[in-house]
């Protein structure tokens, strides 16, 4: 799903059939080939069960193991929100609306982050992205808003769909009320590539 989400992400982004449909295709063949192959040849190439498979097992189990651990501390809420970004919550389309309508009037940016407690992505960047103080300077001028769709309600699907958005994180960046393009950001980005955006952004003359 991740992957297919940052592709569809970017497919959007690009407005371009013939490129998106490719991409798909080879991305549908890149997943099923090995199925096929299995499929077709799995009695010849898999290896036959015996006294080895026990170890493989116990391996992978601990490895599952330390997988969970490894999700279930990126999942936990931290416990000091000192230095870290304040978003404005946003549940409704009117909500975005009335907050854009404001910002245009300061001649403000905005930054519309759509997020979930679910998302191990969302978690990284809030973790990361989002906790490093360059990032957070940068954005001492923008207008933070956050739309958590953890629940997935009809507002959340209605607000997702207006704005075209797939899965979290997607992040939107708006001026003078509407969307700028090919600035939506689809998944986890490093620090070094955010700042980048938005040095991009603070240079934009708002009228």
């Amino acid at each position: 799903t991740p992957p297919l989400g940052a592709a569809l992400g970017w497919i959007s982004q690009s407005d371009n059939v013939l490129q998106g449909g490719t991409a798909l295709f080879f991305l549908g063949v890149g997943m099923g080939m090995p199925l096929l192959l299995i499929g077709a040849f799995g009695s010849h190439i898999l290896p036959k069960s015996g006294r080895w498979m026990n170890g493989v097992k116990y391996f992978i189990g601990i490895l599952l193991l330390l997988l969970s651990m490894t999700m279930l501390f990126r999942l936990a809420p931290t416990h000091s929100d000192s230095g870290m970004l304040h978003f404005q919550p946003v549940k409704t389309i009117a909500e975005v609306d009335e907050k854009l309508m404001t910002a245009e009037k300061k001649h403000q940016l905005v930054m519309l982050d759509f997020y979930a407690n679910w998302c191990i992505a969302c978690k990284e960047l809030e973790l990361t992205t989002f906790n490093n103080p360059k990032v957070q300077k940068q954005l001492q001028h923008f207008l933070l808003l956050r739309a958590d769709v953890t629940a997935n309600s009809m507002n959340d699907q209605m607000l997702m769909q207006q704005y075209h958005v797939i899965a979290p994180p997607t992040i939107l960046f708006f001026a003078n009320g509407h969307e700028l393009p090919h600035t939506r950001i689809v998944g986890y980005q490093s620090t070094s590539l955010f700042l980048n955006q938005l040095n991009q952004l603070t240079q934009l003359n708002l009228p």
